[in-house]
């Protein structure tokens, strides 16, 4: 599948308020990918000893879930709950949104260069290093958002929703 094409369907899934358009799926990023940290860490030391050498990992890793725990809660405030701002400040990031990225081709560059490109190049090595195929991924992500979509969870929490 062409990423433009998995781009496209995935859109329909996309569920959040307007005004938080490239903020939301930008924090969610990073929620997600504060995610797998924890899921790595809980892999790693299952039993929670943590050998000292490996500490300084540790505890970065413990310091991105915890970040990621409280960018979820963010995410999920503007997503199921109708926003994290009023009416007035969500209709001011809306305009800062389209004046300060979305009309400036540099911001848009500069945001670009990041998210998703550089992302993308870690999604992809990540893929890489398990073993995985991302055209397989991407198809499995669709039937994952179609399937609930369909039985109209898209907005909520957990993997297995």
């Amino acid at each position: 599948m062409l990423l433009s094409e998995y781009q496209q369907k995935a859109s329909k899934t996309a569920k959040y308020p307007k005004p938080y358009r490239v903020v939301y799926p930008i924090l969610g990023a990073v929620d997600e990918a504060c995610e797998a940290c924890e899921k790595l860490m809980n892999r790693l030391w299952p039993d929670g000893n943590v050998p000292k050498e490996h500490y300084p990992l540790y505890t970065v890793l413990l310091t991105t879930t915890n970040i990621g725990k409280m960018l979820g809660k963010v995410k999920k405030q503007i997503r199921d709950r109708g926003g994290l701002l009023t009416p007035e400040g969500e209709e001011k990031l809306a305009d800062l949104v389209i004046k300060n990225i979305l009309q400036v081709p540099e911001a848009v560059q500069e945001l670009a260069s990041e998210c998703p490109q550089d992302a993308l190049w870690y999604c992809g090595a990540t893929a890489t290093d398990l073993g995985l195929n991302l055209d397989e991924e991407a198809d499995k992500n669709l039937e994952k958002l179609y399937d609930r979509l369909a039985r109209g969870v898209i907005q909520g929490e957990g993997d297995k929703r």
